[in-house]
This record gives C-alpha cells, sequence and structure tokens, in this order.
C-alpha cells in the first residue's frame, strides 16, 4: 500500500517544482519588465542618474497603488474566467494583499455564496467602498510626492504616461 503512494508523492513534488520554476519566470519576466519600465520613464522625464534615484521610488509607489486598485491585473497576464484571491493574475501572488485586495475577494465571497443575506453583502460592499476610498487618498498623497519633485515639463510628461492626474 505505501508503495503505491510513491508514484503519487513524485507527481506532486514535480508540481510542486515546476510552480516553483514558473513563479521564478514570472519574478524574472516582471523585474525586466519593470526595469524597461523605469528606464522610459527616466527618458521621457530627461533626467540623470541621480535625479532618478530620487523619483523612481515614488514612481514604484504610484505603481503599486494603480495596481493594487484595478484588482492586481496585468496586461501581461490572462483572467478569463478566473475568480477569487489571484483573479487570474499570478502577479497577485507576488504581493501581499492589499486592504482593497482583502475587502474586493471578501465583497466576491459574500456575492457569491447565495446564502448570505443582503444585510451581509451591503456591509461587505461598504467595506470595499472604505477601501477603495482609503486607496485613493493614498494615491492623491503619493501622486502629490512625486509631484513635488518634478518639473512642470515633467509633471506634463507624468500626467501623459498615467503617472499623475
Amino acid at each position: 500500500m505505501l508503495l503505491a503512494c510513491v508514484p503519487f508523492a513524485g507527481v506532486a513534488l514535480a508540481q510542486d517544482r515546476s510552480q516553483q520554476q514558473n513563479e521564478a519566470q514570472l519574478r524574472q519576466m516582471m523585474a525586466r519588465f519593470q526595469q524597461r519600465r523605469m528606464q522610459g520613464y527616466k527618458q521621457s522625464f530627461g533626467c540623470n542618474e541621480d535625479e532618478f534615484k530620487v523619483l523612481e521610488p515614488k514612481i514604484e509607489r504610484i505603481l503599486l497603488i494603480q495596481f493594487q486598485q484595478i484588482g492586481g491585473y496585468s496586461p501581461l497576464v490572462s483572467r478569463r474566467g478566473v475568480r477569487g484571491p489571484g483573479a487570474g493574475a499570478p502577479l497577485n501572488t507576488l504581493l501581499p494583499p492589499s486592504e482593497l485586495t482583502k475587502a474586493r475577494v471578501a465583497l466576491q465571497a459574500v456575492v457569491d455564496d447565495n446564502t448570505q443575506p443582503p444585510s451581509a453583502v451591503f456591509q461587505k460592499l461598504k467595506e470595499w467602498r472604505a477601501a477603495r476610498d482609503a486607496s485613493h487618498e493614498e494615491l492623491v498623497r503619493a501622486q502629490a510626492d512625486l509631484r513635488d519633485f518634478l518639473t512642470i515639463r515633467q509633471e506634463a510628461q507624468a500626467v501623459l504616461v498615467g503617472l499623475l492626474d
């Protein structure tokens, strides 16, 4: 009986190894994408290395908040027909879930559970809206922080590329 389980253990180990390799490949792909993206921002803002060292963490913060606000979806990843915490976006598994993501998952769970009373749905909707508003306020603060370090031309460029409103 024990020998019958050995092949399944081997399959499980192989699947685990494959999943780790896929995650490592995803991390590498995202690092290359992020590096190219930051290089593009640096060029479009006309910054030297020292200037961009100040701007880069501010830009990364804005991008992270924006990513969380759209549900963790990426144009690099398909999400068709998938629901749940990852919602088809493996990139979500690389980051800790934001309060907005947690609220979105909780709202989706209560909506999917037809046994939940309207009051439960209303409460989760209220919590999601509060998390969304808090995320928006955080984005506004992050954008103001970046704006303080930009020239007017750089600010206009940041608006054109979607970093600022």
